[in-house]
Formats: structure tokens, sequence, C-alpha cells
């Protein structure tokens, strides 16, 4: 048809990334009759047919491309359109193209992720979700690195399967804690710069205390001491809670303190010769931890109570038979043994009899003098240590 423009000229091409570039042109050298209005432009990516790009026309003397594949062969092609084909067919129509051949560059590392946000965060998770990056750097995102710091220096990468998803849940995290994240995006080149942020856990409970021991132990007293919590729930520990059972764990009973965050407790009013199994927990602001593990602790016995009843059954010249009744022992701590102990001076000094080590409740000692006047008294020994001794009994040898 008369009044066609000529074709444009000058075509270029200047790749802003490896998947888009601005194509641009000079206008053609006869405009045409009536003026070019517009310009049509079209592409083909290694050896395909004609398309329009996507924005199909512009009256403008360039265009922005998107969408592009890097390191791929286009064809692109301008011409003037002024109307006068707008009613006809154009089939047979030979229109003025101007035309330029030009290849995308290579791919890239994809830019920075963007909007990083956190929700769902509890003392010990956090979720993240963020942007993917604007530009891809013209291969697929297929992961992203995200990794944690609580003083910015030392990073940790969070473990997970290769995943282009845009959201991540934390866990196993410290209560009471700020982290530092970082995430990068990462393609077949290689990651991009990171999006940088933080987030703050919740506090919560306290462990249990470590390591329970006893020391000090007495017939009626004993010390507890325990190693501190490996967490203190983000808040600080105020006290501890020590539980004290006597038959074997069937129950417990938190035995009454000021509070204290001192890791070793005093534990008094125990009974002697007794089995006890000990716990502690850790209190903080938001609550207590679970009992630690149970230490067992068996108390010593008391010294039994002196002998009574002590008799002679029998004297000669030189030897004396006595007898006694046993000695009240209420803690379990059994006697062992009986002192027999003698006085030739009225009490004033005391000498132990040479006897076997024996439970026996009766004795016959030898080696005394002849018409000599002694006293007796008898001590009872248990694993504690022995006890007052009985009342006397004086005799006369014969």
């Amino acid at each position: 048809p008369p009044g066609l423009p000529s074709a444009p000229t000058a075509l270029s091409f200047v790749a802003s990334t490896p998947t888009a570039g601005t194509l641009s042109w000079r206008a053609p050298a006869r405009l045409g009759n009536p003026e070019v209005a517009r310009y049509v432009v079209q592409y083909k990516a290694d050896g395909g047919s004609w398309t329009d790009v996507p924005k199909g026309s512009t009256t403008e003397r360039s265009i922005a491309l998107t969408g592009l594949k890097a390191a791929t062969d286009y064809s692109f092609r301008v011409r003037g359109e002024n109307g006068s084909t707008a009613t006809g067919d154009t089939t047979y129509v030979l229109f003025d193209w101007g035309q330029i051949a030009v290849r995308t560059p290579d791919p890239v590392a994809p830019s920075a992720p963007t909007s990083l946000a956190t929700g769902s965060i509890s003392s010990s998770t956090a979720g993240l979700s963020w942007t993917a990056p604007a530009d891809s750097g013209g291969s697929a995102i297929t992961d992203y690195v995200v990794e944690t710091s609580r003083d910015g220096r030392n990073w940790s990468a969070v473990p997970h399967t290769a995943s282009a998803s845009t959201t991540m849940n934390l866990s196993g995290l410290a209560p009471g804690t700020t982290y530092l994240v970082r995430i990068a995006a990462k393609n077949a080149v290689g990651p991009s710069e990171y999006l940088g942020g933080s987030f703050a856990t919740l506090a919560g409970p306290p462990l249990a205390p470590r390591n329970l021991v006893a020391s000090n132990v007495a017939s009626t007293t004993l010390t507890l001491a325990w190693d501190l919590p490996s967490s203190n729930g983000g808040s600080p520990i105020t006290d501890y809670r020590v539980e004290v059972s006597g038959n074997g764990g069937s129950s417990w009973t938190a035995i009454p303190h000021g509070a204290s965050n001192s890791p070793a407790f005093a534990v008094t009013g125990l009974a002697a010769g007794t089995t006890y199994r000990f716990r502690v927990s850790t209190i903080n602001a938001i609550g207590a931890s679970s009992p630690s593990a149970v230490h067992t602790v068996t108390t010593l016995g008391s010294v039994p109570s002196a002998p009574t009843n002590l008799l002679v059954k029998s004297t000669t010249a030189t030897t004396v038979t006595l007898s006694w009744a046993q000695p009240l022992v209420s803690d379990g701590s059994a006697v062992r043994n009986y002192v027999v102990e003698y006085s030739t001076n009225g009490g004033a000094t005391w000498v132990a009899a040479t006897k076997p080590l024996s439970t026996s409740k009766s004795v016959t000692i030898s080696g005394f003098r002849t018409k000599t006047t002694y006293k007796f008294r008898i001590s009872a020994v248990n694993d504690v240590g022995m006890s007052s001794p009985s009342g006397t009994v004086t005799i006369k040898t014969r």
C-alpha cells in the first residue's frame, strides 16, 4: 500500500540482567503517509517463529523487555505503523522491518530476597517468611541459605531439605534469646547477597537442675547440692523447689524454705537410719522445670541407748559373770558389740575389759585380784558409735 513507513534504523539492545534489557531504535527515514504513530515489536528465540513482545507495540522508540532466557540467541525486529493497513489484508504486504540479533548474558547469582518477616514465635520456635528475589539471575532459584547467630560473629546454617519455598520454621531455639538471621537465595550459579533481620524467642520455664548430690550426711541432717540447669528459660532463676520422699517415691513433699537461687540446700529434721529420696526443680518468673533426677540417701543411725538391768550372775576369786538387757535401738542400726569396763577406785577411772567382739548379753571376765572391790558398767556399740554407759554394779571378789 502507498504511504508505508520505511524500516527503523540503528537497533540496539542493552541487557540489564540475563533476563531483561532495553531494545531501542531510530525513527525511519521515511515516516510514511500519514506519519508513523507507533512501532510494532516482535522477537524469536533460537530460530523459532516471530511473536509480538508482551506489550506488542509502543509509541516510543524504545521498549523494556523482561522474561527473557539467559544465554539465549534472540532476534528482534521493529516496524513503523501508521494505520495505512488497518483495514486491509496484510498477508502479502512486505513491511520494512529493522532487525537485530543478540545473545542474552550468561546466568549470574540472584539478587537478595526481600521483606523478611517472623511469626509464630514461642520459647523454642519461630516461623520465618520472605519474598523471592526480584531477579533470579537468569537461573531458577533452587534453595535458600538460612543462618542464625546470637552474637553476629558465629553463624550456623539451619539444616533443611533444598527448597524454593519462601518460608521456614525454626525449632530447638533457646528461650528468651535474641537471634540474628540472614537469608540468601541460591541458583545454579551460586548464592545471592544476604537479607538480614532479627527476632527474640519468648521466655519459658527453665530446665531441671543437674547432678544432684548429697554431702555431710548425718543422723538427722544432710546437705544437697546441684549444678545449674543448662537453660534458665530466658528468665532469671528465683528459687528451687526441694522435695523429699520417705516412701520410695510414692509421694513427695516440698520442704518449706525462703526463696533462694543458691544451688545448695541444708536439710534438717530427718529420721536417723532412714532412706530418703530427693529431687529438685528450678523456678523462674514463668514457672517451674520438671524435677531433676532422683538422688537416694540413707541417714546415719544414732548411737543406741545404754544397756539396762546390769546384773552380777556369779563371782569367784578371779572371775566375774555379768548379764544385761538389750538397749533400745529405734533407728535400725543394730548393736555390733558390748564394751565392759571396770574400776577399782570407785569409778574415778575406768579400764575396758578384754573380751571377744560379741553381741551376747552376758560375759565372764577373768584375771581379777582376790578380795578386791570392783565396779562394772556396760556400753553398747553400733555402726554409728558407742552408747552412754549403763548403770553400775559393785562386787568384791572372793
